[in-house]
């Protein structure tokens, strides 16, 4: 069941976080984009994790990358179950050197090798994205009043279609 407080001004819609693979990696690319939608359209507060803005995916991290407590402790067998680096990679600026995130030789955790498309840069001039439709969010969340003040109502269409208005 979901619940919100009456006034709807203390709620927190958060898909992703630091701790979580990435959501494009939980949900796949086009459902991923979807529960970002969703998450910036609920009353209250959208909050989004480094690189859900582009719908960026999880890196795979060897053993000898690895540098997560968790996974470390987990050992060379076990650390991919436990490890948290996979979506803790550096943001995708660019298709430039080190995803454009840093001009030095190396980053604390490698780079997805998808950086050279999947990237800010890329979004900005495709005519179609997942950053320009955060983009849109973004604006409707900041422009329209309904989406900032208006009532919250669930419907069950069926058992496929979940809406809210």
């Amino acid at each position: 069941m979901f619940l919100l407080p009456p006034n709807h001004k203390n709620c927190v819609s958060q898909v992703g976080n630091h701790d979580q693979p990435r959501v494009a990696g939980r949900f796949g690319n086009e459902f991923g984009l979807s529960a970002i939608i969703l998450s910036q359209l609920l009353p209250g507060t959208g909050v989004t994790y480094n690189g859900e803005e582009i719908n960026m995916e999880n890196t795979f991290i060897s053993w000898e990358d690895t540098v997560d407590p968790s996974g470390c402790q987990a050992g060379p067998d076990e650390y991919w179950r436990f490890s948290r680096d996979p979506e803790r990679t550096p943001f995708q600026w660019s298709a430039d050197s080190m995803a454009g995130f840093t001009a030095g030789s190396t980053t604390w955790l490698p780079i997805n090798e998808n950086y050279v498309t999947l990237n800010l840069e890329a979004q900005k001039a495709a005519a179609v994205s997942p950053y320009k439709v955060y983009q849109k969010l973004t604006a409707a969340r900041r422009d329209i009043i309904a989406v900032q003040t208006g009532e919250f109502k669930m419907l069950t269409l069926n058992s496929n279609v979940f809406a809210f208005v």
